[in-house]
């Protein structure tokens, strides 16, 4: 007699028997028992984490899976916030960002990094031995300083880190207008202000700057730069 609750046995074995003849089932059975960077490029992000999903890790590890890559992350900070706005912040600490970063490089050959918020000098400084002393690929920065509604993502003296320490590591730079005129101490209000403030952080030792214009304030102006060496 069936207990209340249970699942019939007919269905059960039915269930069982689609499991095991599934084209999917084998496809997943072959995927876990393979390691996952001989199938994908594995991409790694190191950021804050946004319960909401609109920026941080989860919008990365979207964008990752998107372009199918097998994503990764470390958390920076773990925010407290909506689409709405930023009501504070947890950072983790040197040691947390790297006892999470040291696991994944063991297992996986990391094919791409980038980097989001980075809150403290402390962390900067972390992420940039782990760059230099382990086979991480040179990293895309995002140097992520402030938030669209005000909140200050990174302490005042770990800018001076970000720019000494990560920026001449980076592969990329992807600053936004207010992002390159905190970095720079430019004003930019149209496209020729961005390809200043790009070569300014060139003279910085950026190797690579793509300055990101959606804060122009006519959508004619707005736009991207790229300068490279």
């Amino acid at each position: 007699m069936k207990r209340e609750g249970s699942t019939p046995r007919f269905l059960t074995s039915a269930f069982h028997l689609h499991t095991c003849f599934s084209p999917r089932s084998l496809w997943l059975d072959i995927l876990f028992q393979m390691p996952t960077n001989d199938l994908l490029p594995v991409a790694l992000t190191i950021a804050g984490f946004d319960p909401s999903g609109g920026a941080g890790i989860i919008a990365d590890t979207k964008t990752f899976t998107a372009f199918d890559c097998f994503a990764t992350a470390a958390i920076t900070s773990l925010t407290f916030q909506n689409t709405k706005g930023i009501r504070g912040a947890a950072h983790q600490t040197a040691e947390t960002v790297r006892a999470q970063v040291l696991p994944v490089i063991e297992e996986f050959q990391v094919a791409g990094a980038k980097t989001g918020m980075l809150p403290t000098r402390e962390i900067i400084q972390e992420v940039a031995r782990l760059f230099r002393e382990t086979e991480l690929p040179a990293p895309i920065v995002d140097p992520v300083l402030r938030s669209t509604s005000g909140y200050d993502l990174i302490e005042e003296d770990a800018l001076h880190a970000l720019i000494k320490e990560l920026m001449p590591l980076a592969r990329l730079i992807t600053p936004n207008i207010p992002e390159a005129e905190h970095i720079t101490g430019l004003v930019i209000k149209d496209e020729e202000g961005m390809i200043r403030a790009a070569h300014a952080m060139r003279e910085m030792g950026a190797h690579a700057i793509l300055v990101k214009g959606g804060h122009l304030k006519s959508r004619d102006e707005g736009g991207s730069v790229r300068d490279e060496k």
